[in-house]
């Protein structure tokens, strides 16, 4: 049974704006809360056209028929994904396609946070990110903006932790431009996903906001992370890992990086 579309007038816009139920908003439009009590549901509305002088907003980019097509392809593989929350139906305001239903994260952090942890936890954290981004690529759903980005000032992604037991990593907004959705494997858009988680795992680690950098000046942040015990090595390693790599490379990476949180252990013990 096909889930029917959620359908607003402007005056319900409106009301969740004279609510004050705004809880954030990005390139492509604003999230909602629904004024609903105990939902675990959000209102995203996009932007029907850009400010002047920004670059092209989601619905002047995307086909109607395309944007609603790709939220029920989520609806159907949601199923399949079983560690993210996919968009769950089309929103229609006056009866024009305007947004969608997403899933509310309650109790959660950015990712940015991660950065203060002890690298144990970091390199548990991210390797769970690494098992969902896996899951979506399986289903041919390609994340795009995991790392953290620079109109938050590299605070925020699509990434959050929750933290009633451990920090467990959850993907949000798997919709608009931040979520591609494929009826088979495309290289480019796999390559693009693990190309942004690259560059998260950079700016967890190592602290480097890699994406506003044209150059990496390695002697420059050898002596930095030489201090925080952080061999240069390992920043080289990300760093070569090309654009087009495997997951299996950052499982060896992992691997080899989590050496170093051992070998802190025992030296702290010794002395």
């Amino acid at each position: 049974m096909k889930i029917e579309p959620l359908y607003l007038k402007k005056a319900d816009v409106i009301n969740l704006q004279k609510r004050d139920l705004e809880i954030g908003r990005g390139n492509d439009g604003i999230v909602y809360k629904t004024g609903i009590s105990n939902s675990d549901e959000l209102y995203k509305l996009y932007f029907r056209k850009s400010k002047i002088g920004s670059e092209p907003c989601y619905l002047e980019l995307v086909d109607e028929k395309d944007a609603v097509d790709n939220i029920y392809k989520a609806i159907d593989r949601q199923s399949y994904v079983k560690r993210t929350k996919l968009q769950k139906r089309p929103i229609y305001i006056n009866n024009r396609f305007r947004g969608v239903v997403i899933h509310y994260y309650k109790k959660q952090i950015p990712i940015y946070f991660l950065k203060s942890c002890p690298l144990r936890i970091q390199i548990v954290v991210l390797k769970e990110l690494l098992v969902s981004i896996e899951e979506l690529l399986d289903n041919f759903i390609y994340p795009r903006d995991l790392a953290l980005q620079p109109y938050t000032d590299y605070r925020t992604s699509n990434v959050l932790l929750s933290f009633s037991r451990k920090l467990t990593p959850n993907i949000i907004d798997i919709d608009g431009r931040s979520a591609i959705y494929t009826d088979d494997y495309n290289e480019n858009f796999y390559y693009t996903a693990l190309n942004s988680y690259k560059n998260l795992v950079i700016q967890i680690l190592f602290d480097i906001d890699i994406m506003k950098l044209n150059v990496i000046d390695l002697e420059y942040f050898s002596d930095l992370l030489n201090k925080k015990g952080i061999n240069s090595k390992y920043l080289e390693y990300m760093l070569s890992i090309e654009r087009r790599t495997d997951i299996d490379e950052f499982d060896y990476f992992f691997e080899d990086i989590s050496k170093l949180d051992i070998k802190a252990k025992k030296k702290k013990r010794n002395k």
